[in-house]
């Protein structure tokens, strides 16, 4: 095909985006609930730059045009969109998402909030090499809990970000600890700690 011709790339990206958000929605159930688990982003993966692009619009961009006409399932592709470009492994992408990560708010748009838009750009740029926002982010959340036992609701948050980073004998720590201390958050903790224990290949404890 001619080199540059906008049409064409126009066209290219519509296809992309199509199997984009196909390949995301798939990752949704019908009562919108869905998880993060190795290789879920396998086909997306396969798409190369073109995807990346499509994934950043989603994750980035607050009047991304969607091609589906559910909002809800929208707002849950834009945060699986940021997820999967951990996945991407595209060094140009880092100087966007730092910015977005130093920035004060978040934009209202994307319908993130604060703590769920850091979260994930922490853990995007984790991912690629870049890993001093989130391990200074669970350094933070670490001094708060030293300071303030009783600030419970930090804990998962925290915990999460020990899993991401690999730190799994401080997380699970973090994991028995609510379900010691946390009536209300104790089966998720136990469920997180037979996922731990999995995906350490420690079958007998999962």
């Amino acid at each position: 095909r001619p080199e540059g011709s906008p049409a064409l790339e126009r066209a290219l990206e519509t296809f992309v985006r199509a199997d984009v958000e196909t390949c995301l929605s798939g990752l949704i159930t019908e009562r919108y609930s869905y998880g993060f688990y190795s290789g879920q982003f396998t086909a997306i993966e396969g798409l190369g730059k073109p995807a990346v692009n499509v994934l950043m619009g989603m994750f980035t961009k607050p009047a991304f045009p969607f091609l589906l006409p559910d909002p809800k399932r929208c707002h849950i592709m834009r945060q699986l969109a940021g997820e999967a470009l951990a996945d991407m492994k595209d060094p140009s992408i880092i100087p966007e998402l730092e910015s977005l990560f130093r920035s004060e708010t978040a934009p209202a748009e994307l319908g993130f909030d604060r703590q769920e838009l850091d979260d994930t750009l922490a853990y995007v740029l984790f991912k690629l090499g870049r890993t001093e926002a989130m391990r200074d982010m669970a350094h933070r959340l670490e001094s708060y809990l030293d300071a303030s036992p009783n600030r419970t609701e930090l804990r998962p948050r925290l915990t999460g970000l020990l899993v991401r980073m690999g730190e799994f004998q401080r997380a699970q720590a973090y994991y028995e600890m609510i379900a010691r201390d946390d009536a209300q958050r104790a089966d998720w903790a136990h469920y997180n700690l037979a996922c731990l224990c999995s995906i350490q290949n420690k079958i007998a404890e999962a």
